[in-house]
C-alpha cells in the first residue's frame, strides 16, 4: 500500500471514530436529561447570525435553585429574518428542559416536536410563536 493511501484509510478511520464518539456522547446526554428532567422558563437574552447565515443563535438565561445558567441555542432559520426575530423573541420566555443532576445539560424548547419528543404538554401562549418560527424553518426536502 502507498504512503498516501495509508494516510487517507488513517484519516478515514479517525473520521469514523470520531463520529461514533460524539454520537454516543450526544446520545448519552439526551438520555440523561430524558432521565433526569425538569422544566423551567428561560428568558431569550439576545440573537446572532450563526457563521456564514445557516442558523440563528438564541442566548438564553433560566433559573435552577437560584443560579442563573446561561446557555445558547441554534435554530435553523434563515439569517435574514435575524432583526424580525429578535423583536419578536427577545425578552420572551420559553420553557426549558434540563438535567437536574447537571444543568449545563439543557435545551430550551422552540417547537412543538420538541414538546412531543419528550412528552410534554406544548403551552397555548407559545402557539402563534410555534406558527411563527415553524414558518421561517429551512424545510427539509
Amino acid at each position: 500500500m502507498k504512503r498516501s493511501e495509508k494516510a487517507v484509510l488513517y484519516f478515514v478511520v479517525f473520521m469514523i471514530g470520531a463520529f461514533i464518539i460524539i454520537y454516543n456522547y450526544s446520545e448519552k446526554k439526551a438520555r440523561e436529561l430524558n432521565a433526569n428532567k425538569a422544566i423551567g422558563k428561560g428568558s431569550i437574552t439576545g440573537m446572532d447570525m450563526v457563521h456564514k447565515g445557516r442558523g440563528i443563535f438564541v442566548k438564553y438565561v433560566f433559573e435552577v435553585k437560584g443560579d442563573f445558567v446561561k446557555d445558547k441555542a441554534i435554530i435553523p432559520i434563515e439569517s435574514n429574518q435575524l432583526e424580525m426575530l429578535s423583536k419578536n423573541l427577545i425578552g420572551r420566555e420559553f420553557p426549558v428542559i434540563y438535567d437536574t443532576l447537571n444543568k449545563t445539560n439543557n435545551k430550551i424548547l422552540f417547537f412543538k416536536e420538541e414538546f412531543m419528543s419528550y412528552g410534554l404538554d406544548v403551552p397555548d401562549s407559545l402557539h402563534y410563536i410555534f406558527h411563527l418560527l415553524d414558518s421561517l424553518t429551512y424545510k427539509k426536502n
